[in-house]
């Protein structure tokens, strides 16, 4: 996945579908059922530069909460704003959000409850 395309999803330019379209052959892979302890791999080609911010969540909690980003694609999404040095996050708050989206061994699967209550929290600020 290039970084402009993961800039382009959260800027609006770039529409979930088309986006789903572009991802679609490191999506199945990603899905794939892994042993354990093994490593799920991660593709990102920098292309551009990458701001998370708190709209940024907000989109993509919107879309997810909408259907328009299934889960798999959001925890992908999340892995690699995590490990792309060329993607930065504004806040704390916002690289926590990323890690609880992308980590659902230790944090258990990202729900639509939890987007909500994050769109709440970001809402309240």
């Amino acid at each position: 996945m290039q970084t402009s395309t993961i800039k382009g999803l959260l800027e609006g330019s770039l529409e979930p579908e088309e986006f789903t379209k572009r991802i679609a052959n490191e999506l199945d892979e990603f899905k794939k059922p892994t042993e354990r302890g093994s490593s799920i791999p991660i593709y990102v080609t920098v292309d551009t530069e990458v701001y998370v911010d708190e709209p940024a969540i907000r989109r993509l909690c919107n879309l997810y909460i909408a259907d328009d980003l299934s889960q798999s694609a959001l925890e992908y999404i999340a892995d690699a704003i995590e490990l792309s040095s060329s993607i930065d996050c504004s806040s704390e708050y916002v690289r926590e959000v990323v890690f609880v989206m992308g980590d659902p061994v230790a944090n258990g699967p990202f729900t639509k409850d939890d987007a909500k209550e994050v769109i709440v929290r970001l809402d309240s600020e």
